[in-house]
């Protein structure tokens, strides 16, 4: 399996959880991906770029989909 499939496949299904949360009023997309964008700077200060750099993309594709669903 590949390591950039995995990734994106689940970035695309995170997006997809942030917007159903949005949706129904729990946590905005945006809140969604800057905590994961967080989570990913204290890995990656804590020493594992990989995880860091695994979860600023996740981050990035939510605060992307957000951009681009229609309100």
């Amino acid at each position: 399996m590949d390591d950039d499939a995995v990734v994106k496949a689940t970035g695309t299904a995170l997006s997809t959880i942030a917007a159903v949360l949005e949706r129904a009023g729990i946590a905005s997309g945006q809140e969604i991906a800057n905590l994961i964008g967080m989570c990913g700077k204290i890995a990656s200060e804590d020493g594992d770029d990989n995880e860091g750099t695994i979860l600023a993309t996740w981050s990035g594709m939510i605060a992307d989909s957000i951009s681009q669903t229609p309100n």
